[in-house]
């Protein structure tokens, strides 16, 4: 087949290949051994080689995003390094999680499928237009995909970028007021937080005002009591002749 409409636009004709002889069982192997993913990411047999900078260059769990996953900005920025110095070459066969970079292993393979990328690359058209996000704004730390999947297809993923008005199913009036009372309760929250520290501080202060007082006492009750434990010590050593009342008159000398 041809699309001559593509063709009459100056795109690349299509390629495709009939694949109902492997669907169908009559063969076991499939007709395209080679898939140009973009112009950086290239896979022909087991191996996948990929010449550009990765980002989101992460291994997802079972179950993704989770309550464990790193925000959009922390994901965004962890990348691996593909460029032209050095390449990545990985078996998806007995490798699918790309885990184990063989290019230092396979140099030769990664040499031969860089040629052909080179040559494929000027047959094929690689769509780099970039959208507007449908989205409303201050959605928090969610990606525009991740919170279009939750507020507009109850948890499923789907485009999320230059939609018509009859696909966008959450409402934005709502939104706002939503926005507006979370924006209140936020700034309620810091408000008590700021309480909670000022009162904090103050019981602080005043703990230590009390244990400042406490030791002074303790201080005051142990200088008396030595003070007084001394004079009762020389009284007794110098007798009853000699004390200042004497059966109540003064004592002879």
């Amino acid at each position: 087949p041809n699309d001559y409409d593509a063709m009459a636009a100056g795109l690349p004709n299509i390629d495709s290949l009939d694949m109902w002889p492997l669907l169908s069982g009559v063969v076991s192997e499939s007709p395209r051994t080679e898939v140009v993913i973009t112009q950086g990411a290239f896979i022909s047999g087991n191996y996948k080689l990929l010449s550009e900078r990765q980002k989101y260059a992460i291994w997802q769990g079972y179950l993704f995003p989770n309550s464990t996953t790193d925000p959009e900005d922390v994901l965004s920025n962890t990348v691996l390094e593909c460029g032209t110095a050095r390449l990545c070459l990985f078996d998806v066969v007995n490798d699918p999680s790309e885990t184990n970079n063989l290019i230092d292993d396979l140099p030769d393979v990664a040499r031969r499928m860089s040629e052909r990328l080179r040559k494929l690359s000027t047959g094929f058209y690689e769509n780099r237009e970039e959208g507007v996000s449908s989205c409303p704004q201050n959605i928090g730390d969610l990606s525009c995909g991740c919170w279009m999947a939750i507020n507009n297809y109850n948890y499923f993923t789907g485009p999320y970028q230059d939609l018509m008005d009859d696909q966008i199913n959450y409402d934005i009036d709502d939104w706002d007021n939503n926005q507006e009372k979370q924006e209140k309760i936020e700034i309620n929250m810091d408000k008590s937080a700021i309480n909670l520290d000022i009162n904090k501080n103050e019981n602080m202060n005043n703990y230590y005002i009390y244990i400042i007082v406490g030791l002074l006492v303790l201080i005051l009750f142990i200088s008396g009591y030595r003070y007084f434990r001394t004079i009762g010590t020389k009284a007794a050593k110098m007798g009853p002749s000699t004390s200042l009342l004497h059966n109540g008159s003064y004592g002879a000398v």
